[in-house]
């Protein structure tokens, strides 16, 4: 299942992060396991996960992605329970402590 932001190989701008991304040399499925947690999905995903390690640009990947509350598909080298994981802990850190 994709979602309308497709992996960065349908944009066209002008010095765009996602032009140098490594995914736009793989095939998108890739990306989009129907479910990453077991299976053939848990293997195509490990795969992903591999591509953006080596990523040059996997932290504006990500950056991207948690702005957008990306529902699925690995992004910056992070599933979603990944992503939804890293958006609690921020928030923990990131609280006001109550006065």
């Amino acid at each position: 299942m994709r979602t309308s932001y497709d992996t960065p190989t349908t944009h066209k701008r002008r010095d765009w992060w996602g032009d140098r991304a490594l995914c736009r040399e793989k095939d998108p499925a890739t990306f989009f396991p129907d479910d990453w947690r077991r299976g053939i999905g848990e293997l195509e995903a490990t795969v992903a996960k591999q591509v953006c390690a080596r990523c040059p640009v996997i932290e504006p990947c990500l950056a991207g992605a948690l702005e957008r509350r990306e529902p699925v598909g690995i992004w910056g080298g992070l599933d979603p329970d990944e992503r939804g994981a890293l958006v609690t802990s921020r928030g923990r850190i990131t609280q006001a402590p109550a006065a």
